[in-house]
């Protein structure tokens, strides 16, 4: 086959509607392909052949669930840091009130933010 066949070939499967232009079955089982690669590659789990195309996709997926879990890690240790240190100056007695109430408003945000990710 030429490039030139193949060309042609190529335009007249689109101009019967497979391309991703457009709503079709070849468009939505290839967003479905994708979708899956990184459902699985957040899941770390079910990767793909070594090479396929959805590697790259799996790859992206993988890293930023990855990037998720360090920074779930990250916010736990930070409040639990500062749930610490408001028990230690308030057992100390020499705290102030406004760091208290800022610190619990702190750790409102992070308890908020870790009940989204945390599993």
């Amino acid at each position: 086959m030429t490039r030139e066949d193949f060309d042609a070939t190529l335009n007249n499967l689109r101009r019967m509607g497979a391309s991703i232009d457009g709503d079709n079955a070849y468009k939505r089982d290839l967003c479905d392909s994708i979708v899956g690669a990184m459902v699985f590659g957040a899941q770390n789990s079910s990767p793909p052949p070594p090479g396929q195309w959805q590697q790259r996709f799996w790859d992206i997926a993988r890293g930023e669930a990855e990037a998720r879990e360090e920074l779930v890690a990250a916010l736990r240790l930070t409040r639990e840091n500062l749930r610490a240190c408001q028990a230690t100056i308030h057992l100390c007695g020499g705290f102030d009130p406004a760091y208290v109430n800022d610190a619990q408003a702190a750790m409102k945000i992070a308890d908020t933010a870790l009940a989204k990710f945390a599993r």
